[in-house]
């Protein structure tokens, strides 16, 4: 089964991996597995694990920037589109996630809230 699990960043600009939660206040957080408390974290840096890896075994989240390997020029960041995780910069480019890892060696080199 697909580990299903969220990351966000908080204000600090410091990530939290864990499960999602929406408090009464209507601000979200995440619940680090090994923390038994939440963290606040900004909503639009939330984003949820592919339950894929990279060519160096570094875990996959929506909104990374992955880069091809042996075409350096090429990098694109991860989205969700009409129900599947894939990659492109705009929805008109989607392709799908697993079959682009597929086909050619990716690594994550960031993510859009970083760069």
């Amino acid at each position: 089964m697909r580990e299903i699990k969220f990351r966000g960043q908080d204000r600090d600009k410091k990530w939290h991996f864990g499960d999602l939660h929406h408090y009464w206040d209507g601000s979200v957080g995440i619940r680090e597995i090994e923390n038994k408390y939440g963290f606040v974290v900004q909503p639009d840096t939330v984003g949820q694990f592919t339950g894929l890896t990279d060519v160096d075994g570094k875990e996959i989240f929506e909104d990374d920037i992955i880069q091809n390997t042996e075409y350096p020029d090429t990098v694109e960041r991860v989205f969700m589109y009409e129900g599947c995780w894939s990659v492109g910069f705009y929805d008109d480019e989607a392709n799908p996630l697993a079959w682009t890892l597929e086909n050619a060696p990716f690594k994550v080199i960031g993510n859009i809230h970083d760069h």
